[in-house]
């Protein structure tokens, strides 16, 4: 049975990101590898060992008095605080799906936006957030 987009949560640092609107991602790459030789009449490719774990973007309804939508958002635009390395910021993320399948990872916050500022809309934040190693599946029983 494929999975179903509905019910799914994101999980950031080991919280649940409320009032998710969308999720797009979780995206990974093998890259191409020339190997054509001065020989070779065309050119010739082998996969990378290394698998690229790419990016996932999300946006959700902002509320600045929730500490895990204030802590992405300032993730993305703030500049390091005094004591705090780069590695600080790569936080724990979970995807659960409505079968409890899971996608977990490491990342960290490269981007984020603010739209909805117009007459009848809520506020927005869309992020998007750079994988940084494996991506684990963890299938439902």
């Amino acid at each position: 049975m494929s999975l179903i987009g509905e019910l799914t949560t994101f999980s950031y640092d080991g919280s649940v990101v409320a009032d998710l609107i969308s999720i797009n991602g979780a995206d990974s790459s093998v890259a191409e590898v020339e190997i054509t030789t001065l020989g070779s009449s065309s050119k010739k490719f082998r996969p990378s060992a290394v698998v690229e774990s790419g990016t996932l973007s999300f946006s959700f309804y902002y509320d600045p008095s929730d500490a895990t939508h204030v802590a992405i958002r300032e993730a993305g635009s703030a500049p390091l605080g005094v004591g705090e390395t780069p590695s600080d910021r790569i936080v724990p993320c979970v995807i659960t799906y409505s079968d409890t399948t899971t996608h977990s990872f490491n990342g960290f916050v490269t981007s984020v936006s603010m739209s909805g500022n117009d007459q009848e809309t809520d506020v927005q934040l869309d992020a998007e957030l750079r994988i940084t190693g494996d991506i684990t599946e963890t299938v439902a029983v």
